[in-house]
Parts: C-alpha cells; structure tokens; sequence
C-alpha cells in the first residue's frame, strides 16, 4: 500500500498550511474569545473551494478523495478547533445528503450556495436520549397531505444559530424506520434553542432544536423510500471517522508545535528547557505517536475502512518516524 503523497496532495496540503499559519493561527485566539461564529474565516475557505471539495464538478466541487480533504482539514484544526469544526459540518454532514439525494431544486437554491460558503447547513441525530444509537431516534414524522408532520427533540445541533438547513432524521411509515427530511430554516414548527455553553471551541456554536409539527413538503423528504435512512447514514459516518482524526491529528500537531516554541524559550538550570533530555524523551514521543496515528488513519482510508489486526497498527507504530 502506498502511503506517499501524489504532487497534487501535497499542493493542497501546502496551500492550507498558508492559509493556516496567515491567517488562522493569527486570528484563533480571538474567534474563541468572541464566542461567534468565525463568519470572515468561514467565507475565505469557502472562496478557496474547501466546501466543495469531496463533491463533483456538476454542484460546484472539485471531486478529490478523501485522503485529499483530511490534508486539508488537519491544517485548519492546527490553528482552530472551531473553525475546523464549523467547515467540517458544512463540507460533509451538513451538505452530504443533499447532494446525494436532493431534487434540482434543492440543489440550485441551497446546495450550490452552500458549497461556496454563502448559505450554511447542518445534520440533526442527536436527542436527548440517542447519540450513537440510531436505535434510539425518537423524532415521528407523520405523514399528511402533501407532506410530512415532524416531532421531536434534537441536540448538540452543531451551527444550528447560524444555519439555513437542516438535515432532520426522524421515523416514518408504519414501520417508525429511521427517514431523511430537509428542514429550512423558515419552516413553521421549527423553534432553535439557546447555544449550548462548552468547556472549548467556543466559536462553534452548538444548540438544541425542536420539532412541534413542523410541516415538511413532499419534495423535502430526502429518503428516496421511507425508512432508508439508516443505510444511507452509515456511508457517511464511515467518513466521519476518518475525517474526526484527521481533526485530532491537526490539534496535535498544533500542540506540539507550540510546546516546542515554549520549550525553545523557558530557561532552566542556565539553558533552554529543550536540552534537558527528558523534555527531548516527551517531544519525540509524542512526534513518534503522531506519525504512527496519520499512517493508521491513511491505511484505513486507502482500504476502504476495512478492519485490521492489532499487529498491522504495532508496525505502522514501529515504522513512524
């Protein structure tokens, strides 16, 4: 398997880690502080096509692989968490099903604005009590004339202050089976809730929806048939995975970044703190953990997601460097 870059990998890689160190490490600290959607940050890598990039051409994209936008992720998670988090929703949960399974309409008046930044959409999975478990999801969806009556509860709705779309999973049919919906912001019946105070990533805001009969037209249920939404779902957060370590990935590296600048700087015992050996043992380490995680995540991507036994990750650990 070949875990080296194409030329056109490492562009990209190179063109975020500009893009990150001029204008987002420069900038992150405040975005936190402000406790507001990073909107100026959000818009440029709209410009630089980063919300397009996992779709095709005929919406807008730019149609590169996966391995492709977790370069680039992980370079804007070294700056911010929250300006990572923001455009991660938007270039994959948020806009995923809609590209997959929207009508021309959807696609002319929400989509494509989306994938340039200027309208913004998010998923809703989470209530109160379901998180991981699908199984759990207890959102109805009545079916009525010409359309759909939904009900229910979702949470940690992330950008769900600023978004203009929601893609809404609820049960539906006699056989309450997980459907896909696309709520916009305007529709009756749909009440956003307070943000959701965090211990971080305070620029990415987070809150509560509720349902109380909010009517969805026909042409808004996503689902090609009621009750696929559980397949369908499980495509993308095979995705998701991967892309949620390419974020841990991109904090890491821009922790040790700053570890070594202080380490650099902090005097001890007449010198800097990096020529104690110890200090030297704990940066290595974490450097050597960190090359093992992105070989892992990469061979993971590259095979499809398929499993692997315990000795393949000890090797990639013994081969990072």
């Amino acid at each position: 398997m070949d875990l080296e870059l194409s030329p056109e990998q490492r562009q990209v890689q190179q063109t975020f880690a500009r893009f990150c160190d001029e204008r987002i490490i420069p900038n992150a600290a405040a975005i936190d502080e402000a406790h507001v959607f990073p909107r100026e940050l959000f818009d440029e890598l709209g410009k630089l096509g980063f919300f397009g990039m996992r779709y095709p051409a005929g919406v807008g994209g730019l149609d590169v692989d996966l391995v492709t936008l977790c370069l680039a992720l992980e370079e804007i998670a070294r700056g911010s968490m929250s300006l990572a988090g923001c455009v991660t929703m938007q270039s994959l949960m948020g806009t995923k099903f809609l590209e997959m399974l929207g009508n021309a309409d959807i696609r002319q008046r929400l989509l494509i604005p989306a994938l340039r930044g200027e309208k913004i959409g998010a998923i809703c999975m989470t209530e109160p009590n379901a998180g991981s478990d699908l199984g759990g999801i207890a959102t109805s969806a009545q079916k009525v004339d010409g359309g759909y009556r939904l009900k229910g509860q979702k949470m940690w709705v992330t950008s769900a202050p600023v978004a203009d779309f929601f893609t809404v999973f609820a049960r539906a049919g006699e056989s309450r089976k997980l459907t896909i919906f696309l709520i916009e912001r305007t529709f009756d019946g749909l009440q956003i809730g307070k943000a959701i105070p965090k211990m971080g990533v305070w620029a990415l805001p987070t809150s509560e929806i509720s349902l109380d009969n909010c009517f969805v037209p026909d042409s808004h249920r996503l689902s090609r048939e009621e009750g696929d939404g559980e397949m369908l779902v499980r495509v993308l957060l095979a995705e998701i995975r991967i892309v949620t370590g390419s974020l841990a990935l991109g904090a890491a590296r821009g922790a040790l970044e700053e570890a070594v600048r202080y380490a650099g700087e902090r005097q001890q015992f007449g010198k800097p703190i990096n020529r104690h050996q110890a200090i030297q043992l704990k940066g290595c380490g974490r450097r050597r953990k960190r090359s093992c995680a992105r070989r892992v995540k990469k061979m993971w991507t590259l095979s499809g997601f398929r499993s692997y036994p315990v000795r393949t990750f000890r090797c990639a650990e013994n081969c990072a460097t």
